[in-house]
């Protein structure tokens, strides 16, 4: 199966560089005309399926490529951000200072840190991987369309090249808004396998017009 793994276009939160993992956050005008950039790109491909996070950043990123392949987008909260819960909307100096332990060990192991009311990394990568696996299953789609989230498109990628999770941060430093990131994956049965004849095209490719 070819896999399209799509990161939702700019917010509002964007400028700031705040922690957004469950918060719904607006789109800004330039990320509405990103997610029309992201459907031109779409109408060349043989993209047979969409899914999306649950959060209006993503669904609304996807909608213009689903309107223009004759889809309808499917929602799946595996593909959600990681939850930072209390870190939420915070800046980076923000979190440091008002969570100064969770901010060291996030920055020592960022995957297994466990966010104040939220999950971890690793948590949130489990539940990426469990929709993974169900999607290989499914016979009727061989090339598709998933639009989510930077850190959780960190983690992935990070595991399907058989790296220490910890280090998704330097591994892959910025996902861009609708940076296309393009990999396809076996027919296969357990999570264990996943990685197996693992092929990527693309890594954060930005697909833009005039």
């Amino acid at each position: 199966m070819k896999i399209h793994l799509v990161r939702h276009a700019e917010t509002i939160w964007h400028a700031d560089d705040k922690y957004s993992g469950k918060a719904e956050i607006s789109l800004t005008a330039n990320g509405i005309q990103q997610s029309f950039q992201l459907a031109n790109w779409a109408k060349a491909q043989n993209i047979d399926a969409i899914y999306t996070s649950e959060l209006s950043r993503a669904i609304i990123t996807a909608q213009p490529s689903a309107r223009l392949l004759n889809l309808v987008p499917i929602v799946d909260s595996n593909l959600n951000e990681v939850n930072y819960g209390k870190i939420e909307g915070l800046t980076k100096t923000e979190f440091k200072n008002k969570f100064p332990d969770v901010w060291e060990k996030f920055q020592v192991s960022p995957a297994d840190t466990l966010f104040p009311s939220g999950e971890s990394g690793s948590d949130a990568l489990n539940r990426a991987l469990k929709f993974i696996l169900d999607l290989l299953q499914k016979k009727d789609i061989s090339e598709v369309l998933l639009v989510s989230h930077g850190t959780l498109i960190r983690l992935i990628l990070t595991y399907l090249l058989d790296k220490d999770l910890n280090k998704y941060r330097s591994l892959f430093p910025v996902i861009n808004n609708i940076g296309i990131t393009t990999f396809s994956l076996d027919n296969l049965k357990t999570q264990n396998e996943i990685r197996k004849n693992f092929q990527i095209y693309t890594y954060n490719y930005y697909f833009y017009t005039d």
